[in-house]
């Protein structure tokens, strides 16, 4: 049959032409072997082939980017020319896209991308944070995401744009941080804390401070002092000033925040020695005895100083008048003393050890009848209302102690103007401690009562 066509071709257009035409036949047929032209195929390994993004974070989730793909400018069609698979594209490492020909496109091509291990997301807040009222906190979320960051109570704490948590008042909200792929939620409590503290104390003295913590549990807190030479504080918030040159000291009560140890401070004076026992007159100055005790106070002991009635005059810090009994009681490697201070409505505690000896210098362990050593006033009324009847006096006078069966000491203070007898069955924990009970002289006394 081809014989015959060539033949006819050659006799008609002529050798030349006859000789071009051969060759772009034998040129067809040879690229298509099976004579059908319209069946001929593009192989996919001479399109251009390209990924949208050749690199993912880790997600847990399977990551599949597009596919686009070029032939001669024209942009194939996904299912009609080509089809596309993904293999290993979840977990981090590299992950394979196979692309393989459809229709008038044959052959397969494999592409791949990278999927990456990041660290998670942290987010700055810790759950159950504190925030000291006033304070400020710019919240972030680490990862590279952008986080849009919301308060449950905007009354309590509201954030700004830029992420910084402002406090309003005292309370607790629940902040929210949210991404696309990601959610946090954390509580947080706004809190205010104050303390009842002196501006000084003497040394020995001791001190307890009730602390008043709003919008969290007071167990949160815990005092510090910045000299424990100087003064000494315990869990339950009693300060005790030490003897010595005295001092500056700072005083706090501080939590675990978000912006660290943040609390309450207060400065507080400790008295040196020489300032405890000075005492004026108009014209005339007394100060304490210079030199120590020779020996433990004995039964007709001289005493170390004498002044008279009428050159004491005022006392700086407290008067301490010591005209009236005094007791004494030792337990285990302590001496105590107890003195009634009569004018200033309260029985004054000293306390040594076997080697030591009560002087000037000793500092006052504690009081009875006061909740502190700069307190005075008797018992009135408004004090009965409150349930302290037991813990003030009014002129003690006398005051006995001893040591009882039960290996306790026990203390007595004659009221005298209420007319009874103030009993403790141990020795007291703290200044101002009350009386475990009263012994009245008779029902129609003049006792406050």
């Amino acid at each position: 049959m081809a014989k015959k066509v060539l033949g006819k071709a050659a006799r008609r257009w002529g050798h030349r032409r006859f000789l071009a035409m051969a060759m772009a036949l034998v040129m067809l047929l040879t690229m298509f072997p099976g004579g059908d032209v319209e069946a001929a195929t593009v192989k996919l390994s001479k399109c251009k082939i390209s990924l949208s993004k050749e690199s993912y974070n880790y997600s847990g989730k399977a990551c599949k980017p597009t596919v686009k793909v070029q032939y001669q400018k024209k942009t194939l069609k996904k299912n009609k020319d080509y089809t596309v698979s993904y293999k290993n594209n979840v977990k981090p490492g590299t992950a394979t896209v196979t692309i393989k020909g459809k229709g008038k496109y044959s052959g397969t091509v494999n592409k791949t991308f990278k999927i990456k291990k990041v660290a998670k997301p942290k987010f700055n807040l810790p759950d159950n944070s504190l925030i000291m009222m006033g304070d400020k906190f710019k919240l972030s979320v680490s990862g590279g995401e952008k986080y849009k960051f919301s308060s449950s109570n905007p009354k309590v704490v509201r954030i700004d744009e830029k992420g910084n948590i402002i406090t309003c008042e005292v309370g607790s909200v629940t902040i929210t941080a949210k991404s696309k792929s990601n959610k946090f939620t954390r509580k947080l409590s706004v809190v205010k804390v104050d303390v009842n503290m002196p501006k000084e104390m003497r040394p020995g003295e001791r001190y307890k401070m009730n602390k008043k913590v709003y919008g969290t549990k007071a167990s949160n807190f815990h005092f510090v002092v910045s000299d424990p030479k100087l003064a000494k504080v315990n869990e339950d918030g009693w300060l005790e000033a030490s003897s010595g040159k005295g001092g500056v000291i700072t005083v706090s009560l501080l939590a675990d925040t978000v912006n660290g140890k943040k609390g309450w401070t207060r400065k507080v004076t400790i008295l040196p020695m020489n300032k405890m026992y000075t005492i004026v007159r108009p014209g005339k100055e007394y100060k304490g005895v210079t030199e120590e005790a020779k020996s433990s106070i004995t039964t007709g002991q001289d005493s170390d100083i004498r002044i008279l009635a009428p050159e004491l005059g005022t006392c700086k810090e407290k008067n301490l008048y010591y005209n009236n009994q005094i007791a004494t009681v030792k337990q285990g490697e302590y001496d105590y003393y107890f003195v009634a201070d009569t004018w200033n409505n309260r029985v004054v505690v000293y306390r040594t050890k076997e080697a030591e000896t009560w002087n000037y210098e000793t500092p006052i362990y504690m009081v009875l009848g006061q909740e502190s050593t700069t307190g005075s006033a008797p018992l009135v009324k408004s004090d009965i209302t409150k349930g302290n009847d037991l813990a003030k006096m009014n002129w003690p006078v006398g005051v006995a102690a001893c040591i009882g069966k039960d290996n306790e000491i026990h203390i007595f203070v004659t009221d005298t103007y209420n007319n009874r007898i103030l009993a403790w069955n141990s020795f007291p924990k703290n200044s101002g401690q009350k009386a475990d009970f009263a012994m009245y002289y008779a029902a129609d006394s003049n006792c406050q009562r």
